[in-house]
């Protein structure tokens, strides 16, 4: 046999999970178990960067998206030897599941015999059988229906998909695998041609002969700008990926230009007296402030100012409200846009003679 991988008759076995081999098409799709990976790099799986997708856009509907895979089986067959050969359909969901038995309909499977031009039924519409989301149905080749040379397919239809809980039914159109039938001697030419196609083409190679040219290699580079003609699976993965990444960025970015925060209190006005602050900001960033202090807990006169640094560097005063203990008026507020510290202070106009709390809430609205 010729070719890196070495594949064997009627080998359809995955590879081993997380595994960074990049000599077969089947190492570059993947493993189920696959680590989901989120950062283009060049030796994961695409079921790896699939998953990876998948975590970042959320869950949430993804069990109700059912993809079946197949049908898988030999597509060479010898006449008068394999008396049972499995030909099957694989159903999971976009979160990587296998559905159960309740949710999946098997539905038939006929097969054909073409020989000569002409297409006779050999197995007439029976029922296939289902195990955990996999519908299969076993052919026998060792009957008189079958000589070398002859071409055949089987055909799954009214396979249907009901993921539990989501109250939707998929309903898959029918699916086919054709095989050849040939003596045995005839096998090991055919699979040095089948397994020169599960080779992975050359890095970046804008070759569209077989489906590993498209699917690529793991090595790849990322695609740039506008779709094309000449890229891969993998190519156009690493872009999806790669441009995700600069989104989130961007997203992050504009998350902090409008963001908004709060500070609540109560501030304890000390019975040393005279003017403190009962709440100061450092920043220089533009945003909207709104403050608010309650008095009601002091039992003298006083003064409410708020200080903004209008040149950057010196507190000026920005208001000044004088407090009266027996006024109807107990609570304050103030809202200004700056981009330079502010603070905002009282100050007794007689001693109160003990310590007093005074509730004060701030929002900041960054406005940049």
């Amino acid at each position: 046999m010729t070719g890196v991988g070495g594949i064997l008759p009627g080998d359809e076995r995955v590879p081993g999970a997380d595994v960074s081999t990049n000599a077969l098409a089947k190492q570059v799709l993947g493993n189920k178990a696959d680590v989901a990976v989120s950062t283009a790099d060049s030796v994961s799986s695409v079921i790896a960067y699939l998953k990876g997708i998948i975590g970042t856009l959320g869950a949430a509907g993804i069990d109700d998206v059912v993809i079946p895979l197949g049908p898988f089986g030999n597509q060479s067959v010898a006449d008068g030897v394999d008396s049972a050969v499995r030909y099957a359909i694989y159903l999971i969901n976009l979160a990587g599941d296998a559905l159960g038995d309740s949710e999946t309909t098997p539905g038939t499977f006929v097969v054909h015999r073409v020989r000569a031009g002409s297409d006779t039924e050999i197995v007439a519409s029976s029922a296939a059988t289902e195990s955990t989301g996999v519908i299969s149905a076993v052919i026998d080749f060792t009957d008189a229906n079958w000589a070398d040379g002859d071409l055949g397919y089987i055909e799954f239809t009214g396979i249907t998909a009901t993921p539990t809980g989501s109250g939707v039914t998929t309903t898959f159109p029918v699916m086919r695998r054709s095989f050849r039938v040939t003596q045995e001697e005839d096998i090991e030419a055919a699979l040095v041609v089948i397994d020169a196609f599960h080779d992975v083409p050359t890095a970046d190679s804008s070759d569209d002969n077989q489906m590993r040219d498209v699917v690529g290699r793991k090595t790849d580079a990322a695609a740039t700008g506008a779709v094309s003609a000449v890229e891969s699976l993998m190519a156009y993965l690493k872009q999806t990926i790669t441009e995700g990444i600069a989104r989130d960025a961007v997203l992050t970015t504009i998350n902090g230009l409008v963001d908004s925060a709060e500070t609540v209190g109560p501030f304890s006005y000390l019975d040393a007296g005279g003017e403190q602050d009962v709440v100061e900001e450092i920043s220089s960033v533009r945003r909207r402030v709104t403050v608010e202090i309650d008095l009601d807990a002091m039992t003298q006169d006083g003064t409410i100012r708020v200080y903004r640094k209008v040149d950057g560097t010196t507190y000026r005063i920005y208001t000044e409200t004088a407090f009266t203990a027996a006024g109807a008026e107990q609570a304050f507020d103030a809202q200004f846009t700056t981009n330079q510290d502010w603070r905002l202070t009282y100050q007794e106009g007689v001693d109160e003679g003990a310590a007093r709390s005074i509730p004060f809430n701030t929002i900041i609205e960054v406005i940049e």
